[in-house]
């Protein structure tokens, strides 16, 4: 619940911030550069995020062949004991 009140208020501070940079050319600038550092922050996050994805995916597969093959293993152990 704190979070969204400490998002809320980057939002409005940045709002704030955005406004009085029409009037203060270094108040824009670095406004922009906060800006593509926040931008080069959200593609590097994203980046990360499909990386995850891509290895709990890739988990996933091994968990189902383990299984595949332990399942075999005791259908064929079974089999064997089985008169």
């Amino acid at each position: 619940m704190v979070t969204a009140y400490v998002a809320g208020a980057d939002a409005i501070a940045l709002a704030i911030a955005m406004d009085t940079a029409k009037h203060d050319p270094e108040l824009a600038r670095k406004a922009g550069n906060y800006l593509e550092e926040q931008h080069a922050l959200v593609r590097l996050q994203a980046k990360y995020f499909d990386e995850e994805r891509r290895l709990a995916i890739a988990a996933a597969e091994r968990k189902r062949l383990s299984d595949r093959l332990r399942n075999g293993f005791m259908l064929f152990v079974a089999l064997l004991v089985a008169p």
